[in-house]
């Protein structure tokens, strides 16, 4: 009975999963159709502006890119499953590195009306290397930034911060945002899982981004933690 249960719970997770997924496809596809339909038909009539043009091509590109990397991550999980994510970990400025893919988000947070903050200092001299994937490293940060910039709300901020102490490198992203119930934050990094899994949430997503991002700082010999107090972040 309770193997039966249990079968039943994944299978009840997986089928939420592909419906979530699913509405993830639809939403980006849904604004890349819309731009390009406009586009043409402003092409068509001669009535391009340069600077709405520009736009629209932005907002494509903005949604072919949010697409590209939900693809990344199925197929990162699927070869997580498989056993066969191999990492091409070299030594990186992890400071530096944190530094850079953390400011590519200062736009979206701009848009958001929230205050991004990076604190993130080069290696000391004589520091140990620290090995990294600088692709894995991408994806960790990017699910952990994108998440607290869309729950946060408007007027909050998220700050990104690098430690270094002599046996470890920590890097951690707070925010402001609502925080998470206690009872959500042991399966927070679950496949499938989402604090808010009704039809009505206000925020999408597939309920794979943090797993995966677990999965990539286990892969690499780290841990991952999280610290919430509700209605603080």
């Amino acid at each position: 009975e309770r193997q039966s249960a249990t079968l039943q719970h994944l299978d009840e997770m997986k089928s939420r999963f592909f419906a979530n997924v699913s509405h993830e496809f639809r939403t980006p596809i849904t604004l890349i159709q819309g731009p390009a339909r406009t586009l043409r038909e402003r092409l068509q009539r001669g009535t391009v502006d340069a600077e709405a043009g520009a736009e629209q091509l932005a907002l494509i590109e903005r949604n072919a890119g949010r697409l590209l990397r939900l693809v990344d991550q199925i197929l990162g999980i699927a070869r997580m499953e498989a056993g066969t994510y191999e990492l091409d970990a070299r030594p990186t400025d992890l400071g530096d590195e944190v530094e850079h893919i953390a400011r590519t988000f200062e736009p979206l947070a701009e848009r958001e009306n929230l205050a991004l903050t990076v604190e993130a200092s080069s290696e000391p001299p004589n520091a140990e290397p620290v090995y990294v994937d600088r692709e894995a490293l991408e994806h960790i940060l990017s699910n952990l930034l994108s998440n607290a910039i869309k729950f946060t709300p408007e007027g909050g901020r998220v700050d990104v911060r690098v430690t270094e102490s002599p046996d470890a490198v920590t890097v951690a992203v707070t925010d402001t945002g609502p925080g998470i119930p206690a009872e959500e934050r042991a399966a927070i990094f679950d496949r499938f899982q989402q604090v808010d899994d009704t039809s009505t949430r206000p925020q999408e997503g597939a309920g794979i981004g943090l797993a995966f991002t677990a999965d990539l700082v286990d892969l690499h010999g780290g841990t991952i933690e999280l610290e919430s107090t509700e209605d603080e972040g």
